[in-house]
């Protein structure tokens, strides 16, 4: 992904896991077409509500309708009025429940993309007090470059489960050029994810074969307590887990 200017953003792709899907049934016409219906539910819920209301104006005139005569020619024409109006309410339910379904087929199909925004900024030491318990950044400059990479969730704001190892894979992905573009320079990763995708990435960072991770990645995390951020003494990349491997000695 390539580095957008200050300040820009750029959309991403980033599929989530699929599941084999069956093999498209019904005429070819069909195909694509119904995608459209991903993007306008506002019409599914339209005609669900439309339905709903029409249906109950119809029950609730059916009293008055039932009390009168026949003979009357004007409760024959509340009559004919009255079945248009089931006739409305059973085709918009009906197209309703098409639609939903022919939505549900297209996201199955097609899986799930979630939006990926990545942003770049000028930030200021000043802005922020940052504790080095490290002592990584010895003399670092007052200025620093943040890049922040954004997995917008879908409504509701939680990813579903099926969406989480994408999610790590594309998270790592992101980590490894990010860190290789500014390797001469000590990285520090600060995250706000979903406990399942934390554990992910550290299980992804932790494979051997898994040669692009960073040498060396210090996370930066908030204490509240002093309402700053802190770099604990806590090595993420590969270096750190060749000490471990080789043992004292």
């Amino acid at each position: 992904m390539s580095t957008p200017p200050p300040s820009g953003r750029t959309p991403v792709p980033v599929p989530a896991a699929r599941t084999p899907a069956k093999r498209r049934r019904g005429p070819a016409w069909l195909h694509p077409g119904w995608s459209w219906t991903v993007g306008q539910t506002w019409m599914i819920t339209a005609l669900s509500a439309s339905a709903t209301l029409i249906l109950g104006a119809v029950l609730g005139a059916l009293p008055a309708l039932l009390a009168g005569s026949w003979s009357d020619a004007q409760t024959r024409f509340q009559t004919w009025v009255l079945i248009g109006f089931t006739g409305a309410s059973l085709a918009a339910a009906a197209t309703a429940i098409a639609l939903h379904r022919k939505r549900r087929w297209v996201l199955h199909q097609n899986g799930t993309a979630y939006v990926v925004q990545e942003l770049a900024s000028d930030w200021a030491r000043q802005d922020e007090k940052i504790i080095d318990a490290a002592g990584v950044c010895p003399d670092w400059s007052p200025q620093a470059v943040v890049y922040e990479w954004r997995c917008l969730p879908p409504p509701g704001g939680l990813f579903p489960w099926d969406a989480i190892p994408s999610l790590v894979t594309a998270s790592a992905d992101w980590i490894e050029r990010k860190s290789a573009e500014f390797a001469d320079h000590t990285v520090l990763l600060g995250t706000t994810m979903p406990p399942e995708a934390a554990l992910g990435l550290g299980i992804l960072a932790g494979q051997a074969q898994r040669t692009r991770w960073p040498e060396n990645i210090w996370p930066l995390i908030y204490w509240s307590d002093r309402n700053s951020l802190v770099v604990p003494h806590l090595n993420l990349g590969r270096a750190a887990l060749r000490d471990q491997q080789s043992g004292p000695g």
